[in-house]
């Protein structure tokens, strides 16, 4: 939250330590990347691409603290696998990492679809319906 032209973080300290460790990451990037933003961030509520800000906040955290070899390993988990496998495994690594589940998932989720966009299209912008495609420049 930006009060009187300074910033000022404010999380629940009854929240569990994985969770706040999340919290205060998605804050940073928030303070980082929207530094003149008026708008009060809360705690308590995962927000999956609400906003660009919010979307732009919750990458950034996943890249303070979720590795790339550690989004890979889950990305190229065996999903055929046993319910009870796929549950220990995410476990076991959303431990290691001291990240909340969704975290994880939301990095994990991000980084296969960037994937398959970029396998698809390339370094191509998303392409665009005839409609938007005659009415808006597409940027290189």
């Amino acid at each position: 939250m930006k009060k009187q032209n300074k910033w000022l973080c404010i999380v629940n300290s009854l929240n569990k330590p994985v969770a706040l460790r999340w919290t205060l990451a998605h804050k940073l990037a928030h303070f980082l990347l929207h530094p003149d933003s008026r708008f009060i961030f809360t705690d308590g509520i995962f927000y999956c691409g609400l906003s660009d800000m919010e979307w732009q906040a919750n990458r950034m955290a996943a890249e303070m603290l979720i590795p790339p070899k550690s989004v890979q390993d889950m990305a190229e988990i065996d999903w055929k696998a046993s319910l009870l496998e796929i549950r220990a495994k995410v476990a076991k690594k959303v431990h290691s990492l001291r990240v909340p589940f969704h975290a994880l998932a939301w990095a994990v989720r991000t980084a296969i679809l960037t994937v398959a966009f970029t396998t698809n299209y390339g370094s191509k912008p998303f392409p665009r319906s005839k409609k938007n495609r005659d009415s808006q420049p597409v940027p290189n």
